[in-house]
This record gives structure tokens, C-alpha cells and sequence, in this order.
């Protein structure tokens, strides 16, 4: 009885957990007062509201870290991160980008097809970019 009695308790928010699963306040052993029952319906509308607000600050927060990466060509050599070590130390030829374009069919080096999310791969630098590099240095 206790645990019910205390999910009818309102939270920071001004719901209890059974009024946010439920829509409405539960009868209880607890004296109700009529007021809370006729400010229920905006007190949800509020607090649906102020979720809604946190919701979209936290995703304009996660965007502002967001990292655009180029897309990759078929027939292009990339290097693919090991999903358990996390090392970027397998490589491979793009064969096919997959229908949103997030992720790509990679052939690696001993023949095994695999899937890979675009940030999982990189590309390599081709044969000019690396000897145009090694002038450099």
C-alpha cells in the first residue's frame, strides 16, 4: 500500500509517476483534494511541455557536436575500425553504399564482406595524395 500511495505523490514536475503513465490522479487511502483534480489536465499539459522543451535542448546540444562527414565513392580504399578493440586496423574497398547513404558494403583485405556505419570507416589516402606528402616532409 505504501509503494501505491507513494506513486500518487507528485514529483518537481507536479505529476506522479501514475498520473504521467496514466493520464489521471488514482484513488488512494489518502484524503484527495478536488482542486489537484481540476488542475490536472493543464498541470499535464505544462509538464508535457516542459519535457518537450528539455527534449529539444538536449538535441540542439547534441547537434552542435555533430560532425558532417563527406561521403564515400564505391571503389574507394578505406580503413575500418575493429568493433571490439576499437582500432582502425583493417582495411578495405567500398563495393556498394547502402539505400540512406549512412552506411556502406566494404570487401576486406582477405574477402569477407561487412557492413560499416560511415563513422566506423575512414578513407585512405590514395597513391598521389601519399607521395605528395612525402615531398612535403
Amino acid at each position: 500500500k505504501a509503494l501505491g500511495e507513494w506513486r500518487n505523490v507528485p514529483h518537481d514536475d507536479g505529476l506522479s509517476p501514475s498520473q504521467m503513465l496514466l493520464g489521471r490522479k488514482q484513488r488512494g487511502i489518502l484524503p484527495n483534494v478536488n482542486d489537484l483534480e481540476q488542475k490536472l489536465p493543464t498541470e499535464i499539459k505544462k509538464s508535457s511541455e516542459a519535457r518537450q522543451s528539455v527534449k529539444r535542448r538536449k538535441l540542439e546540444k547534441a547537434n552542435e557536436k555533430l560532425k558532417e562527414l563527406k561521403p564515400l565513392q564505391v571503389g574507394q580504399a578505406v580503413t575500418i575500425q575493429n568493433p571490439t578493440t576499437r582500432r582502425w586496423n583493417e582495411e578495405g574497398i567500398i563495393t556498394s553504399v547502402r539505400k540512406q547513404g549512412r552506411s556502406y558494403i566494404i570487401e576486406t583485405q582477405n574477402g569477407w564482406t561487412t557492413t560499416r556505419n560511415r563513422k566506423f570507416l575512414k578513407p585512405l589516402p590514395t597513391i598521389s595524395q601519399r607521395s605528395t606528402r612525402r615531398t612535403e616532409t
